[in-house]
């Protein structure tokens, strides 16, 4: 990507070029890569997991007990329930989050400021044992 006084030139393959007028930009990000977001999905398969089990366990359980012609293996008040479903959910959730979060991968975008009308920018592709771009800024 470089720039003139009132555009913007963007490669985005080898003999394609886009103009882009910098005046109808209202930012720019630049990417900074892909990475694994593990922590912060094993947090949301924890709230999640944890929660909608909760709820589910609560919802399901009455407190009229077991009768005297049932019999029941455990007997939970509808609050235990909830809490011991809310713990099942949140170990499995996080388990579920973590695999989630270890096989797949985002893109993390930062964003830059714009070049005025006294700056020149350029942004080439970076094509070596990681993919990505990099940026050049002169004034």
């Amino acid at each position: 990507m470089t720039t003139t006084a009132d555009s913007m030139y963007i490669v985005q393959q080898v003999g394609d070029t886009l103009a882009v007028a910098i005046g109808s930009l209202d930012y720019l990000d630049v990417s900074l890569g892909r990475r694994r977001n593990v922590l912060s999905s094993v947090g949301a398969g924890t709230l999640i997991g944890g929660s909608t089990l909760a709820l589910v366990s609560a919802l399901s359980n009455s407190d009229s007990g077991c009768s005297s012609d049932e019999y029941c293996l455990f007997e939970f008040s509808r609050g235990d329930a909830a809490v011991l479903g809310g713990i099942l959910g949140a170990v499995t959730g996080a388990f579920v989050g973590g695999i989630v979060g270890a096989v797949r991968h985002v893109d993390h975008w930062k964003r830059v400021p714009l070049p005025t009308l006294g700056e020149r920018v350029s942004i080439r592709p970076q094509l070596s044992r990681r993919t990505g771009a990099s940026v050049r800024m002169s004034f």
